[in-house]
């Protein structure tokens, strides 16, 4: 393989992931096709977080990975706590500036009750992300972590089955809670666990399998090959699509971050990704990668602006998804341009 096309192709999804990401928040379809939409931003577009994840453990992984056993520990714990680091550093950052609607906003929500709002917004700050889409990071924190002990444990193999039996178990808070019946144990269990923390989309149910299913196909990148990915991919889709569909039919549903065709629908990508030539594209690269971040991060004040302006949202999905993306991406390309000038590096390099 050739290593430097494959973290091309990485690149070049992180980028798509992003745009999926922004359809999911902005509907573009909905004023198109109510079921279209729905259809797309529960199925396809769903495989988007989970590839973040996955490609966050996959490239960790194979900084960690050395068969120097004398330098292993020192340099993954070293690499860990780096990676760590940035992490938190962009969590903080970005909270810090939604933090400036989300603050007042929590206090209001709950009738000025100042206390209760500060710890329900630390209690979110921790599990569910400073402003809604951020989550992501404490996440992925958690789940990193999780993988880099973890691996000091057991096998990376037996952490992959344990965190397959985690997602299993976080299933029925988000895809299958249905499954769990009409106040049954089993349902109010489930229900207490949300009022304490909110979801179980979070890293040790949802991000924790994908990050350590990254490192897992690194550490057997060279043996587990197919010949058509692209193919297994697509059924897998299809797969997701079928399971959606179905559980829409037949229990009430929470929400579709978490089904089951989703796990091989993430692996096959990423093998379609790893396996084949990148175009021959005169792009840079690392900037496709910074702007894909920088997207995500910054998507979500958009959010709220164009909603606010455009009133009625529904009617106007697809020009609401254009000017939330297109401002999102002029403003990643902005911050990428300052980051290259003396001045203004240090200022802007926190933000990604």
């Amino acid at each position: 393989m050739n290593r430097v096309n494959n973290l091309n192709n990485l690149d070049i999804m992180k980028f798509i992931a992003a745009i999926l990401i922004v359809s999911i928040h902005t509907t573009p379809l909905l004023s198109l096709n109510e079921t279209i939409s729905l259809a797309f931003e529960n199925t396809i577009a769903r495989v988007a977080v989970p590839f973040f994840f996955a490609a966050s453990g996959y490239l960790f992984f194979s900084k960690i990975s050395t068969n120097d056993k004398r330098t292993a520990a020192k340099s993954a714990g070293s690499y860990w706590a780096k990676y760590t680091k940035r992490i938190a550093v962009l969590y903080l950052v970005w909270s810090l500036i939604y933090g400036v609607y989300d603050i007042p906003h929590s206090y209001q929500e709950h009738d000025h009750d100042l206390l209760r709002a500060i710890l329900i917004y630390l209690r979110d700050f921790i599990f569910l992300g400073g402003h809604f889409h951020l989550w992501y990071f404490p996440a992925l924190l958690f789940a990193i972590t999780a993988l880099y002990f973890g691996i000091r444990m057991m096998s990376l193999s037996k952490l992959l089955l344990l965190s397959i039996g985690l997602y299993v178990i976080g299933m029925f808070g988000d895809a299958y809670f249905g499954v769990l019946g009409d106040d049954t144990v089993l349902s109010r269990l489930a229900i207490q666990y949300s009022e304490w923390f909110g979801t179980t989309r979070n890293g040790l149910f949802f991000g924790l399998v994908y990050v350590v299913l990254g490192a897992y196909m690194y550490e057997r990148r060279v043996t587990v090959r197919y010949a058509r990915p692209g193919l297994w991919f697509s059924l897998s889709i299809v797969g997701v699509i079928i399971e959606v569909v179905l559980l829409n039919q037949f229990i009430v549903i929470r929400d579709c971050n978490m089904v089951i065709m989703l796990l091989p629908a993430t692996y096959f990508l990423f093998q379609m990704l790893l396996h084949k030539k990148s175009p021959n594209w005169s792009i840079d690269f690392k900037a496709l990668r910074d702007s894909s971040l920088l997207i995500y991060c910054s998507h979500g004040m958009f959010l709220s602006l164009y909603s606010n302006a455009l009133g009625d949202v529904k009617a106007h999905s697809l020009t609401w998804f254009a000017l939330v993306f297109l401002s999102s991406l002029a403003m990643s390309l902005l911050i990428i341009r300052l980051r290259s000038s003396e001045k203004a590096s240090r200022y802007v390099s926190v933000f990604y």
